[in-house]
């Protein structure tokens, strides 16, 4: 295993989102000049990681609640600011954090964490939401959350000339029919 060491960890983790967006990239349908990286936890971590080794087509990356906090590991504070240190030396695009004030995970290093980033060169915007159910690292995965952090993804897509609404579109043989009129019926996203 990686054990103790964050930069290897993550750099392995990154290398495999790359392989697959190789394999994605060479699909005709894929747009491979609009990637936007996104992460969760220590997937924050790997999305940032991604921008870091200047994969083509990265636009920004959206951190949520990112981190790496192993307390078995006795350096893991120097270690997770040398990586982030590191990271934005060598990013060129933007990110946006998000972190809840009750993030049990990374909350209390969240905001020392974004000031090494930007000290260090990434350029970052960081939003904290407050306190969130139990535990705020879970926000994005929430259904109560999405409300929260979509609006300011919303703006951060537009930012970056990225598509930021769904545009339903209905193909039949090939056409896009048009939108079909507005029934009472439930949402469909409504269970």
């Amino acid at each position: 295993g990686m054990g103790c060491d964050l930069q290897r960890n993550v750099r392995a983790q990154a290398e495999d989102v790359a392989g697959v967006l190789n394999h994605i990239a060479s699909q005709p349908w894929a747009d491979r000049s609009r990637i936007l990286a996104v992460g969760h936890i220590h997937g924050g971590m790997t999305a940032l990681e991604l921008a870091a080794s200047g994969y083509p087509g990265v636009r920004g990356v959206l951190n949520f609640a990112g981190g790496w906090r192993h307390s078995e590991c006795g350096t893991w504070q120097y270690d997770l600011t040398r990586t982030l240190e590191e990271q934005a030396r060598a990013t060129k695009v933007p990110s946006l954090w998000f972190y809840a004030s009750n993030d049990s995970y990374m909350g209390e290093f969240a905001r020392p964490m974004f000031e090494k980033y930007t000290a260090a060169g990434g350029k970052a915007r960081f939003v904290n939401f407050g306190s969130f159910q139990n535990d705020g690292s879970f926000m994005f995965v929430s259904d109560a959350g999405a409300p929260l952090w979509e609006p300011e993804v919303t703006s951060f897509l537009q930012s970056l000339g990225l598509p930021s609404e769904t545009v339903p579109q209905l193909a039949h043989h090939g056409v896009v029919a048009p939108r079909p009129a507005k029934t009472n019926f439930a949402d469909i996203n409504e269970v």
